[in-house]
């Protein structure tokens, strides 16, 4: 299974460890990586399917995409970061330092157009990381602000360093979803990891 940023992914190994229970002679992989990685190990038949934002009017027509739940955009920083005071509305962002989700990805795509809708694009950034956790460790040590997808359940558990910047962000949530590759066969360990994750995910709401 591929898997791709969302705060939600933490369900995944824990579907995996209900299926070692149940099929012990199976073999689980979980693979993180890049959109384009991922799909492109899809249609080898090296992986089965992968979670993650669904791209939606963007997927490529040899995929379908099963919504499994939702997550909202949202600003946060280091729990003790001066924007917590300063920051009400999008426009006092304008200056600040911004770690950038990587380029092509459905969080950068929104930021692009929510910036660009207000002329206020942040500056260039020399850094961007693909890993969510990693970008909560690196805001957590840094003055960046960031945007990742969260659920209601991810901000409760929001790691005690971090806090959501009250600044409201326009949009529709982000669909979080299974992709696999159309037409192809569905092997019963496989099935019941579809049914594991979905029924997972609406814990996670």
């Amino acid at each position: 299974i591929g898997i791709l940023p969302f705060s939600g992914q933490g369900l995944i190994p824990r579907v995996f460890a209900r299926l070692s229970e149940d099929h012990p002679r199976a073999r689980l992989v979980l693979v993180p990586g890049t959109y384009p990685g991922l799909v492109s190990a899809l249609r080898r038949g090296e992986i089965e399917g992968l979670v993650g934002i669904m791209r939606q009017e963007t997927c490529p027509a040899d995929l379908i995409e099963t919504p499994l739940s939702e997550e909202a955009f949202t600003i946060f920083a280091r729990k003790d970061h001066p924007v917590h005071v300063r920051a009400r509305r999008l426009e006092d962002l304008r200056d600040e330092r911004w770690l950038l989700p990587p380029y092509g990805s459905p969080v950068r795509a929104y930021m692009e157009r929510l910036f660009g809708q207000h002329e206020m694009m942040p500056h260039i950034q020399t850094c961007e990381i693909q890993f969510f956790s990693a970008v909560e460790q690196m805001v957590a040590e840094s003055n960046a602000v960031a945007v990742q997808t969260y659920s209601a359940a991810g901000l409760r558990n929001l790691r005690p360093d971090l806090r959501k910047v009250d600044v409201p962000l326009p949009g529709e949530p982000a669909l979080i979803g299974l992709t696999t590759l159309r037409g192809a066969r569905e092997e019963p360990v496989f099935a019941e990891f579809r049914r594991l994750l979905t029924d997972a995910a609406r814990t996670w709401a």
